[in-house]
């Protein structure tokens, strides 16, 4: 299996190296605004001889949109224009040609497709917004004339440049692009390679995950022989808020610009970099965990985007929203998505709104509906039908570990669900003429001890015990 994969590796430049680093970001930021302004004043220019021309506003849509397309200049236009742009400012052909271009190529290209596209829709999306100093600073440079070793990597007209960790960077394969980046004075590497990795089909455990919403639980993971295990949130923004609120109050009270406002604001940086550090080698090590010896894993489909954009409410009342965009779940998915593909292992995701997994019990698959239905501050499942008590994320992930034993068992979802449960059931409020026995679940298991580990928990609430 032939597969795109990208290497970030953190650089150690001299003083020279990083001038000149600097001196490339700022002439691709030059390089952007000047291409965004031209496309926005041409816009711009389409909207007004639109109006001009158009008697009603179906007219001045079409016209609008036909300018737009003779008149806006696209990547190819503004290439030949740099060219000579380069002519009249000499400074702009120091850095590597490919630079510049993949400025206009890549970022102003994709970000005025984005706003088009949003018009179409009738998103409101307003215009690419300028750049300024210190955000989005990165740039990228010549892919062919790049070859890394051991202990360096040669960036083009920048020359060789050392690396923190050595033998990180794959050798002797084909890049397809690279980036240099900085993010709080450290300054890193990005390239992106063809590898060929050899895909099995492994034979391991099946995996029930539920995604935790609760403080301490990032993840709960229930196996295919009863064991169930928790994740632990990290939350590292919870953790330096304090510290950050402090930093942010003393950045406040300095003069804008000063050498002690850049020395304020470089310890905030430090201080985000640590926060996002912690929390991607958390979000590593527990995706990494549940897809090493792994066949099936079932696990919720959640729309973690939509989930932030609520308004107040569950989520704005108890600073849910925070804690959600603090653990990383939408990382976390992303993750075991692209590793379960390389890997080998079947990923069941299992539609929300067809099977609500927290609102389903394990046990005789009865769901809760109306105004039973459990809230974001209910912790405890209470079945009304069995009379399984247990806890909300445990319940949901032994659910979600039916989805993964049926890909491999014999036996259906129904048969799955229904043993041990009496013949005579009462008939669903939400489905006239269906039983809420009809939906997944599983059956008794016993609980043994769950694993440990760096992130694991080693306690078992006593409603499991109990179960």
């Amino acid at each position: 299996m032939k597969i795109s994969r990208a290497y970030k590796a953190e650089l150690k430049p001299n003083n020279k190296q990083i001038g000149l680093f600097n001196r490339s970001i700022g002439c691709a930021r030059f390089v952007f605004n000047w291409a965004v302004r031209r496309r926005r004043n041409a816009y711009e220019w389409c909207k007004t001889f639109a109006a001009y021309a158009a008697d009603d506003i179906a007219e001045y849509d079409e016209l609008r949109k036909r300018f737009a397309r003779s008149a806006v200049p696209n990547r190819v236009v503004q290439s030949r224009e740099l060219t000579q742009l380069k002519k009249e400012k000499l400074w702009l052909k120091f850095p590597d040609a490919m630079t510049l271009v993949g400025v206009i190529r890549d970022d102003v290209d994709s970000a005025f497709k984005n706003f088009f596209r949003g018009c179409a829709k009738g998103e409101g999306i307003g215009y690419p917004r300028f750049r300024k100093k210190g955000c989005h600073e990165s740039f990228v440079v010549n892919y062919q004339q790049t070859k890394v070793e051991k202990d360096r990597i040669k960036l083009g007209k920048l020359g060789w440049v050392r690396l923190k960790r050595w033998g990180y960077l794959p050798q002797d394969v084909h890049i397809n692009s690279v980036t240099i980046s900085r993010r709080a004075n450290k300054w890193y590497v990005s390239i992106q390679v063809d590898e060929d990795i050899k895909v099995t089909t492994p034979l391991g455990k099946r995996l029930g995950i539920d995604m935790g919403m609760a403080c301490d639980s990032f993840m709960t993971v229930t196996e295919d022989d009863g064991k169930t295990y928790r994740i632990k949130n990290s939350l590292p923004l919870k953790k330096y808020s304090i510290k950050l609120k402090r930093l942010q109050r003393g950045l406040s009270r300095k003069k804008k610009g000063s050498k002690n406002w850049i020395k304020w604001k470089d310890r905030i940086s430090r201080t985000h970099r640590k926060i996002w550090d912690i929390r991607s080698n958390h979000i590593h090590n527990a995706t990494s965990r549940i897809t090493y010896d792994s066949s099936v894993i079932a696990i919720e489909d959640l729309n973690v985007k939509q989930m932030l954009e609520m308004g107040k409410g569950e989520f704005g009342v108890h600073g849910r929203r925070r804690q959600l965009s603090d653990s990383g779940i939408g990382e976390a998915l992303r993750q075991i998505d692209y590793k379960t593909k390389w890997k080998g292992i079947k990923l069941i995701k299992v539609d929300q709104k067809e099977n609500p997994s927290t609102q389903t019990c394990c046990k005789c698959g009865n769901r809760k509906r109306g105004s039973d239905k459990l809230g974001l501050e209910d912790r405890i499942y209470h079945c009304n039908m069995c009379g399984n008590v247990m806890d909300r994320d445990e319940n949901s992930s032994h659910y979600l570990m039916t989805f993964a034993v049926v890909q491999t068992g014999s036996k259906t979802p129904v048969e799955e669900c229904s043993e041990g449960i009496p013949e005579k059931q009462e008939v669903g409020p939400g489905r006239p003429g269906k039983t809420d026995t009809q939906l997944l679940g599983m059956p008794k298991q016993k609980i043994e001890k769950p694993l440990t580990g760096r992130y694991i928990n080693e306690e078992v609430s006593e409603a499991v015990i109990a179960a």
